[in-house]
């Protein structure tokens, strides 16, 4: 199918099932305020509990949601603040609006043999009020009227087989914000194409194939494409392609797709029925069916697809309890309770999805790809039983043919999510190298290899090389820095309360302040207030932080013990520090509902901030973002206030990063410059880029210096001093290219030479 039909479909199904039309705003909340009214039965709380699964349990996203689709539809209901409940019935409604357009399609089209077993509209049937009977035979009337012009219209009989008829509505229906928060982005076709490709799907045969996670059917349409190209009919294609999915309208909307793609061209039209059913494929079973159907035994050639990105700590609760057991089983859950509890916990469901549809569903020898987020492959420790890839000992083995990373560009339109795609062969052990593509564009790739970081370890986090890294390069790869950094201060969520500007200065030693109200996750309000400059820190935020430069843009409020790691005692507090004091019980009851205080400092004073020691107060210190694209690491010192507005009052403080930054305190200002020009030279850089992704999360983390060979400073080198003192200069010019192009490329030389002999 053309891109130019496809867009035209997109126009003429949003046209007509589309929020422009007033009644749909309208039978929406009509359908909301019924559900409100009833108690929920049996097929409700199914629904609800997939899903929840399909799209993560957090009650903040489902009101966030909700919230996006009230305006959207131009309809209202306050209630439904700290509402999961309410949130969950105002989807259920549109859902409900989505799933009566596709029973019309397909009633249309003559498809008998479906099953209606996940069909949200099955159960407003059971409600046997005249006045709700009517409105909803009304506007199911008015929806056939609607898809019997559709279907009659010629843009829609000269649709080719293949085509993707109600993904793009329900995105255009659903509203992106809502879909971000619930985790709905379903794949484009071009890239579903290319993962058919990179796994030798054979189109001609007899072999079948399973999407495990289908959405709207993406990849079950490709492989129908192929099917159809390579002269088979809709019965041959119909008893080779299955798709399962735990999300109910899924389910539909592959069945509605997949229907259209096998009809024949006859009257009465012939539609077969491929095994497309709501079916949660990790754990093996189906949510809606009778216990003694729940489980499948079909195995197949292929299993592809996109499984759902959640981690593990976004999974509802109850799901997380009965998936624990099969975490453990395929050795992904290995983490110690101090690496949960730093964040270990945010494994990908991906992970869990492709260990079991490879024990469950795929035949011996056979292949399974998927979609996956590429940092699967280099964060450690969350991914570190997933890159054992089962083993001997474990229940599966899966052999990597192959690695293709999209990162370098945006794969799903709505989202930044960085994607890779990963192809198995099951039944045999992984053999390094790995053949790894580095796509730059999506016609343009790099020819990589990757490889475990300590190749004695399993599971060990992946170096990802160019082929034309010289070898000479790829020996001192994976050696640990000499040096440990550490993250800058955190608040908690609560930037709007401990960032400020000063307003004015006094001479006995007090600032007016106003705090920075607007940053952060917290609704925060703006407050004007005097309070003793002691505990005045100049802040220095992740935008302040440029190569061979860094200048704080706003002050913060560190009323913290750096030697005890927790917030000064309130006897200090009371005694040196009332103004502030007074000013930070404003925000208790918020700062004591922080997470991060709750879960590590709940016996301590209620401003304690977390991640703050006596490093991140060094007077002297080597800064560099994290999460950005390339190290830009800068010289701190501490600073003088400059410019009072009481010529009588200055002080002289440490700079303090803030956490999306990460540090090293040197013992001198020669240490630093050091270490800002080996951080910032070429040969740094091409360490960094092999062991963890561009922009990503782990990118400039305080964890990349295991994987850094820098030398401790040692002023009796040579090419120590040299680098300090070219590292000073570029400071004093602030990195500027145009002044300090000599001196790069000598800081490029003497860094290539001394990580070549590291």
């Amino acid at each position: 199918m053309s891109f130019k039909q496809q867009d035209a479909l997109n126009s003429e199904m949003s046209r007509l099932f589309g929020t422009a039309d007033g009644r749909v705003g309208g039978f929406l909340f009509f359908l909301y305020q019924k559900l409100l009214e009833l108690s929920d039965n049996a097929y409700f709380v199914r629904w609800r509990s997939a899903k929840r699964i399909a799209t993560g349990g957090d009650v903040k996203h489902w009101e966030k949601s909700a919230d996006a689709i009230f305006k959207k539809f131009k309809i209202s209901d306050a209630s439904y603040k700290n509402s999961q409940s309410r949130s969950e019935k105002l989807i259920f409604a549109l859902e409900t609006y989505f799933s009566l357009i596709i029973e019309s399609f397909l009633s249309n089209l003559e498809y008998k043999n479906h099953s209606f077993s996940a069909n949200i509209y099955h159960w407003w049937k059971e409600i046997a009020e005249k006045d709700f009977q009517k409105n909803f035979a009304s506007q199911r009337s008015w929806i056939a009227k609607n898809v019997a012009r559709m279907i009659g219209s010629e843009k829609f009989q000269n649709l080719e087989s293949g085509c993707d008829l109600f993904g793009n509505l329900y995105a255009s229906i659903l509203p992106t914000s809502a879909r971000k928060q619930l985790g709905e982005f379903y794949t484009p076709s071009w890239l579903a194409k290319r993962l058919l490709d990179f796994a030798d799907f054979d189109a001609s045969g007899e072999s079948r194939l399973l999407d495990p996670a289908c959405g709207s059917g993406t990849f079950l349409l490709a492989a129908i494409c192929r099917m159809v190209r390579a002269g088979q009919n809709s019965q041959q294609i119909a008893k080779r392609i299955a798709g399962y999915d735990v999300n109910p309208i899924a389910v539909l909307m592959t069945t509605a797709n997949v229907a259209f793609a096998l009809r024949e061209e006859k009257s009465p039209p012939i539609l077969l029925t491929p095994t497309i059913r709501c079916y949660d494929s990790i754990q093996n079973l189906s949510p809606f069916d009778e216990p003694k159907t729940r489980q499948t035994s079909e195995k197949f050639d292929y299993v592809v697809g996109n499984p759902p990105w959640l981690t593990w700590d976004k999974l509802p609760a109850d799901y997380r309890k009965r998936t624990e057991s099969l975490w453990r089983r395929y050795g992904l859950f290995n983490l110690s309770g101090k690496e949960a509890r730093y964040g270990g916990a945010k494994k990908e469901l991906a992970q869990l999805m492709i260990a079991s549809a490879s024990e469950n569903f795929l035949k011996p020898h056979g292949k399974l790809a998927m979609v996956l987020p590429q940092t699967i492959f280099q964060n450690g420790k969350n991914g570190e039983g997933f890159r054992r890839f089962g083993g001997v000992d474990a229940a599966y083995m899966l052999r990597v043919l192959r690695v293709d990373d999209f990162s370098a560009f945006r794969v799903f339109s709505d989202a930044s999510t960085k994607a890779a795609t990963i192809v198995f062969e099951n039944g045999k052990s992984t053999e390094y190298p790995v053949s790894y593509f580095r796509w730059l564009t999506p016609e343009q790739c790099e020819t990589c290899q990757a490889s475990p970081i300590v190749p004695e370890r399993g599971g060990s986090a992946w170096q990802i090389l160019s082929q034309n890294t010289q070898l000479s390069q790829r020996s001192y790869a994976s050696k640990p820095s000499d040096y440990r950094a550490i993250l800058g201060a955190n608040t908690g969520g609560a930037n709007g309360v401990y960032w400020v500007e000063i307003l004015a200065e006094n001479a006995n030693g007090n600032a007016t302040i106003r705090n920075l109200a607007q940053c952060g996750k917290l609704q925060i309000p703006a407050i004007e207030t005097e309070i003793e400059s002691g505990l005045l820190y100049p802040l220095l935020r992740w935008k302040d932080v440029k190569r061979y430069s860094a200048v704080p843009s706003a002050f913060l409020i560190l009323a913290q013990d750096a030697q005890k790691r927790v917030g000064l005692s309130l006897e200090t507090m009371t005694e040196k520090y009332p103004k502030t004091l007074a000013y930070l019980r404003r925000f208790e009851t918020l700062l004591r509902n922080r997470a991060a205080f709750q879960k590590f400092y709940n016996n301590a004073p209620f401003y304690s901030m977390y991640n703050v020691s006596t490093e991140t107060a060094a007077p002297i210190k080597v800064v560099w973002r994290r999460m950005d694209s390339q190290i830009r690491a800068a010289v701190v010192q501490s600073a003088w206030r400059k410019e009072p507005c009481v010529a009588t009052f200055r002080f002289c403080k440490p700079i303090i990063p803030q956490e999306t930054c990460s540090m090293i305190a040197a013992a001198c200002v020669e240490e630093a410059n050091y270490l800002a020009a080996m951080l910032n030279s070429a040969a740094i850089q091409r360490c960094a880029a092999a062991f963890s992704v561009k922009s990503g999360k782990g990118f400039g983390s305080p964890g990349m210096l295991n994987h850094l060979p820098i030398f401790r400073f040692d002023p009796q080198r040579k090419e120590h001093q040299t680098l300090a003192e070219l590292g000073a200069f570029a400071d004093k010019h602030c990195g500027r290219e145009s002044d300090c192009a000599n001196e790069f490329t000598e800081i490029a030389a003497i860094a290539e030479s001394l990580i070549s002999g590291y």
